[in-house]
């Protein structure tokens, strides 16, 4: 009884300093893959949200640019047909040639995905508004990516209001519970909005890149101004 008792006392000695050893190492611990501002705000962490802003409108979940834009647009406009027959049939797109979609029956795919590509650029617009202890981020590279992320952000707010009309401008990155409290802005708001961004963009985007593959597919001036005469020429102004 005496030895049963002793190994009950260091049974639970063993679990005490288990939870203390928990405590300390493992529930406290930073999870892996929590990311800081600071850690990111790099040259090189930049430049990998600026490559995903850009890789997102390719592959951005349901494929927005190469599928729901040349349904929204070029669908409706005749300029392509849905491609109906008695054995082919795509009800949905045959809705939006019909303009007989509605918020029940069209794919909402197109209006998350925009959310998720204009997220990312707002994610890289409020990491580098804070300041960075990379030498190597020189103001010059920092001005330039956050350009383009404001080129892109106005893009994608740009094909929201031609689809929907006056949406939610979110312009940094929220919290979903914040985020779903935001007050929808009206059409003049958002034209204005665009405006800003691209006037921002081309105040600081290069005519040209270096002739070099990762190059290639960046933000320009001639870019940001030809989307701003696009814009101006679609709002009612």
């Amino acid at each position: 009884m005496k030895n049963q008792n002793i190994l009950l006392l260091l049974l639970c000695a063993m679990g005490v300093s288990l939870v203390t050893a928990c405590k300390k190492s493992f529930l406290d611990a930073t999870p892996p893959n929590q990311v800081s501002s600071s850690s990111v705000n790099t040259l090189e962490g930049l430049q990998d949200i600026l490559n995903n802003c850009f890789e997102q409108m390719v592959d951005a979940g349901g494929h927005y640019y190469q599928w729901f834009d040349l349904v929204n647009e070029d669908v409706r406009s005749d300029n392509s047909f849905d491609g109906k027959t008695d054995n082919n049939s795509n009800e949905a797109v045959t809705q939006c040639d019909n303009f007989t979609d509605n918020a029940t029956t069209s794919d909402p795919r197109g209006w998350t995905e925009l959310y998720g590509m204009i997220g990312t650029c707002n994610l890289l617009i409020d990491v580098a508004s804070n300041p960075s202890s990379d030498p190597k981020l020189t103001d010059s590279a920092k001005n330039q990516m956050v350009a383009s992320a404001k080129f892109l952000r106005a893009f994608h707010y740009f094909n929201l209001v031609k689809a929907y009309g006056g949406v939610v401008m979110t312009l940094h990155t929220y919290s979903a519970d914040t985020a779903v409290r935001i007050a929808r802005s009206s059409v003049a708001d958002c034209y204005k909005q665009i405006v800003a961004d691209l006037t921002d963009a081309i105040s600081v985007l290069p005519d040209t890149y270096p002739n070099v593959v990762n190059q290639h597919t960046r933000a320009t001036k001639p870019a940001a101004q030809a989307l701003l005469a696009k814009v101006y020429a679609q709002e009612n102004d």
